[in-house]
């Protein structure tokens, strides 16, 4: 009897001895790896373009197609920009109560000053613009709409009620911008060409202008400034 305890004794330390080096034998299989992220896009990372063929202010000129550059005054943080009558009508970046300033500015200076309620446009060989009672005013009842050709002639002004306003509001954005990545927001946009579509796009704390090609594809226009909501590195002119 005591000779098969220790028989079967020594039976099961050598299995045991089996088995730990079948074990240690055999590889731990490694977990799976997940897929690493792709990165987010940035306004650094997009390829870089032909600048704007359209006009834009740049630091504070207001850049032609054909490169000629007109300084504009510093005091001005520019939302949106128009060429008129030999200067330009420029609305600036102090929104207070859904109104901009307008400033008409002719060699450099600023001439006259308005208050309005969006930016000037260009559209089928007219200048528009909105001339509105300012907050602190008393006057809350009148708003007047001028047209005229970008040479200044042919001026016609429409009073209208305030609460008629056209379709001309604080944010200058023109030709709807879809499917940018996320983070990415537009202050001003305008069509460019036929294809393409030009965009102020501010990411973070930087700011580009980007062109939007056929199916989404997307390349920087300037480049990368940091973005100061009061004084924009960029704004466009009207587009195409």
């Amino acid at each position: 009897m005591r000779r098969t305890s220790v028989r079967t004794l020594g039976l099961l330390v050598a299995a045991f001895l089996l088995a730990s080096c079948s074990d240690a034998a055999t590889p731990t299989p490694a977990p799976p790896s997940s897929p690493s992220p792709s990165p987010r896009p940035t306004l650094a990372g997009l390829p870089t373009g032909a600048p704007p063929r359209i006009g834009y202010v740049d630091h504070q000129a207001y850049a032609e197609s054909g490169g000629r550059r007109t300084p504009l005054p510093r005091r001005l943080g520019v939302s949106g920009i128009v060429p008129y009558a030999g200067g330009f009508l420029v609305s600036d970046t102090l929104f207070f109560e859904g109104t901009v300033g307008l400033a008409v500015v002719r060699e450099g200076r600023v001439v006259e000053t308005h208050c309005s309620a969006g930016v000037p446009t260009r559209s089928d060989g007219w200048v528009t613009w909105l001339v509105a009672s300012c907050p602190e005013s008393a006057d809350f009842i009148t708003a007047e709409l001028h047209r005229a050709r970008p040479d200044g002639s042919e001026e016609t002004v429409r009073e209208i009620p305030p609460r008629r306003v056209p379709d001309v509001t604080a944010n200058p954005e023109t030709v709807p911008v879809t499917a940018l990545p996320r983070r990415w927001y537009v202050t001003a946009s305008a069509r460019e060409d036929g294809r393409h579509v030009l965009a102020v796009v501010v990411q973070g704390r930087w700011s580009a202008i980007v062109r939007i090609g056929p199916r989404g594809a997307l390349e920087r226009a300037t480049p990368v400034e940091w973005f100061d909501p009061n004084l924009p590195a960029y704004a466009l002119g009207p587009g195409r």
